[in-house]
């Protein structure tokens, strides 16, 4: 059996954010122009990179969550000009 250590900082982020995989989501989706417009809004805003990404991925979870609710699918909108 092999254990990795894990950083005290990284156990906490995967117990709130569910692990790496929304911030990768997030990260993959910066080539889609509503995702790019979200994420350049708070990187202008004064943010750093990975909390620009981390708001992304919240925003895309809530995006999911909300869609599953209503059960629709993913329309995007045309992105709001900073």
């Amino acid at each position: 059996m092999i254990v990795l250590a894990v950083p005290r900082h990284k156990q906490r982020l995967a117990g709130r954010f569910g692990g790496d995989n929304p911030f990768l989501s997030a990260f993959a989706t910066l080539h889609d122009s509503a995702s790019r417009s979200y994420y350049d809004r708070w990187r202008a805003r004064g943010k750093t990179h990975p909390q620009a990404l981390f708001r992304l991925a919240r925003h895309r979870i809530s995006v999911l969550f909300a869609m599953l609710r209503d059960g629709t699918f993913y329309e995007p909108r045309t992105p709001r000009t900073a």
